[in-house]
């Protein structure tokens, strides 16, 4: 069993002034691009070890972000390091980026069989979608296969681009033979005693764009949070917490039922794919925020649909309509969640 951080995006804050000053072991290399929320991007890379380990993104487009607001995406490589917590800390030191909040998370089991019934992840996908299984919690979904004699399935999804968190059960060996090959995956494969000899490895994978969620360890009562809310625990001991983690997740995303004949799903067989110890569950926050007014959420999304239109038609009243729209996201602390939506 192999559990791993997979993709770790985050927050932090700059000196406008003086970012990037390269700092040795660091070069900083500037790229002649900008993204849709930063006008400046940059390569991070590591001397001693001559490849990139980051991607920073600054200065925002939008006058509704702080000034000094950053995005850090880490190298896939490095999330596969047991030096990674150490290393992370020593490159915000080094660079003087203050951390602020995570912004996308993937955590990732890899595996050859599921633990329910030693199923082939391709046998378990061809019975849910023959309905011989249903899925606990409604969730929209995507399923991927080739066609050559036989239905051969690779990949399936629960969740949408708008989920706060999606899951996927896929082929990973698959997708390093036909997309990209990560040496360091199949290291870390080998290490933790998985054979691809012995067959394909497929990947679940949780990818979590909102961390507005506890663990709670149902030993001791303690919870995390990742959020900074509730406990107002730094987000990065995201890394050492990766198995507990994914264990709530699919505890509480991929609880499924056996089909028969009883037409009361309460009483329908429960199994999970993964054997479960229940140490660990997972709690959404729910709170009296602003931030969680659905209407208000719902009016920033029209006006900001409204105000596309309005750049294509009118562009001085597009900078008026972006005006409004900034206030109203700044006025109802909404600029994190409009900055994952990518409405700023």
């Amino acid at each position: 069993m192999v559990i791993n951080i997979d993709w770790l995006q985050f927050s932090g804050f700059v000196d406008v002034l003086q970012f990037p000053v390269n700092c040795d072991p660091f070069v900083i290399k500037l790229q002649d691009y900008n993204t849709r929320h930063f006008k400046k991007v940059a390569e991070i890379h590591d001397t001693r070890q001559n490849k990139k380990v980051a991607v920073v993104a600054w200065l925002p487009h939008s006058k509704a972000l702080p000034e000094n607001l950053a995005i850090i995406k880490m190298a896939n490589f490095l999330l596969y390091q047991n030096y990674l917590n150490q290393y992370l800390t020593d490159l915000l030191e080094t660079l003087k980026i203050k951390f602020n909040n995570l912004t996308r998370v993937d955590v990732c089991r890899d595996f050859q069989r599921l633990d329910y019934r030693n199923f082939k992840p391709e046998l378990f996908i061809k019975s849910f979608l023959k309905e011989k299984y249903v899925k606990v919690r409604k969730s929209k979904g995507q399923v991927y296969f080739t066609n050559g004699g036989n239905l051969e399935y690779h990949y399936l999804k629960f969740g949408s681009a708008k989920s706060r968190i999606c899951s996927y059960i896929y082929n990973k060996s698959k997708e390093l033979e036909e997309v990209e090959n990560k040496p360091h995956i199949r290291e870390a494969w080998l290490k933790n005693g998985i054979n691809e000899n012995a067959g394909n490895v497929w990947r679940c994978e949780f990818r979590i764009q909102n961390f507005d969620f506890l663990l709670t360890d149902t030993e001791t009562g303690e919870q995390i949070s990742y959020n900074g809310n509730a406990a107002g625990l730094n987000s990065l001991d995201i890394i050492n917490n990766a198995e507990n983690l994914f264990n709530a997740l699919a505890l509480h995303y991929l609880e499924f039922k056996i089909q028969g004949n009883d037409t009361n799903t309460t009483r329908k067989k429960t199994f999970y794919i993964f054997n479960q110890d229940k140490k660990t569950l997972f709690n959404r926050v729910y709170n009296d925020n602003p931030e969680s007014g659905r209407a208000v959420k719902i009016f920033i999304k029209k006006l900001w649909e409204l105000n596309n239109d309005l750049r294509g038609t009118d562009y001085e009243l597009g900078i008026e309509g972006e005006k409004c729209l900034n206030n109203v996201i700044e006025a109802h602390q909404l600029l994190g969640w409009a900055s994952r939506k990518q409405l700023i």
